[in-house]
Parts: structure tokens; sequence; C-alpha cells
């Protein structure tokens, strides 16, 4: 696989609208992780949380021999008080449970808001003061970073739950709404990027 563009998502409503837009196909069905391609574009399912990412981040980038692909990670994530369905850049990312900390710096500027993101174990009701809360971002960069610059790396999350919608209230069905809602807008926002170099 020589791919300019790696896509890791959590959840099959995330990852629908990804796959549909984008034409992928599936890929191989001998791997612990479903991945969909195309010439230019894989995306690898992970599954929920941290550690799912991470390992799946890792065999989508030994498959890979392209070491300039743009990586991204795409989710959902919540918010004390942004509106649902809102997109933003999670910049920096934080490992809750370690307090590891990962800065991408902005290569390019983007016109979307960037939010301290920090990575939990567990859902809870509870929210921050400031900045989202996701379940995979760190475990994503942790290993990314280790197939790519960090210039070349970018975590996507759109804003699924908040203090007036909590995530309990969150269904699989509103997750691929909200993220059918933001494929043209990420595919822009990809394409703005271009080759990374």
């Amino acid at each position: 696989m020589n791919v300019a563009i790696c896509l890791v998502v959590a959840l099959p409503a995330e990852a629908r609208p990804l796959i549909d837009h984008y034409r992928l196909a599936r890929w191989r069905s001998d791997l612990p992780f479903a991945i969909h391609r195309s010439d230019d574009i894989a995306l690898i399912r992970s599954g929920v949380g941290k550690t799912n990412a991470a390992a799946a981040t890792a065999l989508l980038g030994a498959l890979n021999k392209n070491r300039q692909s743009l990586w991204l990670n795409i989710g959902i994530a919540g918010h004390r008080s942004l509106p649902i369905g809102e997109l933003v850049t999670a910049n920096p990312i934080i490992d809750l449970a370690s307090g590891q900390r990962w800065d991408t710096p902005p290569s390019r500027s983007l016109p979307l808001a960037s939010q301290i993101c920090r990575t939990v174990d567990q859902a809870s009701g509870d929210y921050f003061d400031t900045g989202i809360t996701d379940m995979e971002a760190s475990g994503f960069i942790s290993i990314a970073t280790r197939f790519t610059r960090p210039e070349h790396i970018l975590v996507l999350k759109i804003i699924s739950d908040n203090a007036d919608h909590p995530a309990r209230k969150v269904t699989a069905s509103q997750v691929e709404q909200l993220c059918q809602q933001q494929v043209r807008t990420i595919a822009q926002l990809t394409e703005s990027l271009g080759p990374a170099a």
C-alpha cells in the first residue's frame, strides 16, 4: 500500500460518510481492523478507545509505504457548550490518564477553531470548563508520530454532545448524520493541505 492520506476513525457511523464520499472499497479481510481504500486514501476503523486507536494506527502505518502521508483522526467529541455538529481541530492533545501531551504545529492555517483535547479512558457526563473530550486522539497521535512528521498530522472532531445534549443520548444514526453534514468540509480541508511534503 502506498497512499497519500491515512484516515483513522473509531465507529462505523463515523466511517460510512467518508467511505461513501471517497468511494473507498473494502481491502483485505484477513486483518484485525477493517480497512477501506482507494489508490490515494486508506481508512481504518479502530473501534472505541485509545488502545484500539493506537493499534489500528500502528497497523495502517506498517502497511503503508509512504512516509510522507497526511494522517487524520476524525471522529466525535464532547464539549460543555459548543453547538452540536461544530467541526474543530484538536490541539494540543492530552492523555488524561498519563498526562502526556502532544502539540501539532499548524503548518497551514485552517478555518476552524482549535480546541485543547483531553482523551479519557471512559465516557462520562462531565465536561471540562474548556476544550473537548474524546476517547481516541491520544492513542492515534502517539503512534502516528512514528510514521510521519507532526505537521502532517491532523485531528478533526465533530461535537456530538454538550451539557444540554449529553453523550448518553447520542445514537449511532445521529453520529452518522453529524459526520455526513461535515464530510464535504473535511474533504475540502484535506485537499487544501495538499500532498504532504
